[in-house]
C-alpha cells in the first residue's frame, strides 16, 4: 500500500505510466515506470484510483478492464470507468433508467461503455 501512494503522490501525470500491460484481470503491471523504484509493482487499478488521478469527481466509480461487468452504482454521482474513458451519472434515477445498460445482481454494458454516446476519454476532459 506504501508503493500505491507514494506512486499516486510521485507521478505528476498519469501519461508518465506509458507502458502498461494487463497480466492479470484488473490489475496492471508497469514495464518501465519513470520512477525506479518502482519497476515491476502490480497496482490494483480501481475506479477510485482513476477518479482521483482524472479528478472525476465522482462519489461512486468502478472499474472494469474491457468496461463490460461492474456492481452496482450506489453513490451519486457515480462512474462506470475503463481504462480509456467513463460514463458519469449524475443521480441513481439516470443510472437505472439508462436502457444502453443491463441491471441486474451486477451491471452489464453490452459493447462496453466505450460504445456508450455518454463516454468521455480520460485524455478528452
Amino acid at each position: 500500500m506504501y508503493r500505491l501512494n507514494r506512486l499516486l503522490k510521485e507521478a505528476p501525470d498519469w501519461r508518465e505510466l506509458e507502458r502498461i500491460t494487463t497480466s492479470n484481470p484488473g490489475v496492471l503491471t508497469i514495464a518501465e515506470p519513470s520512477n525506479r523504484d518502482l519497476k515491476g509493482v502490480d497496482i490494483l487499478m480501481t475506479g477510485r484510483l482513476l477518479n482521483r488521478r482524472h479528478h472525476l469527481g465522482l462519489l461512486h466509480a468502478l472499474f472494469h478492464k474491457d468496461g463490460t461487468f461492474y456492481e452496482r452504482l450506489t453513490r451519486f454521482p457515480g462512474g462506470l470507468c475503463d481504462l480509456q474513458g467513463h460514463v458519469r451519472y449524475d443521480s441513481e434515477n439516470q443510472f437505472f433508467n439508462d436502457r444502453r445498460i443491463q441491471i441486474g445482481q451486477k451491471v452489464n454494458v453490452p459493447g462496453g461503455i466505450a460504445s456508450h454516446p455518454w463516454y468521455k476519454r480520460f485524455d478528452e476532459q
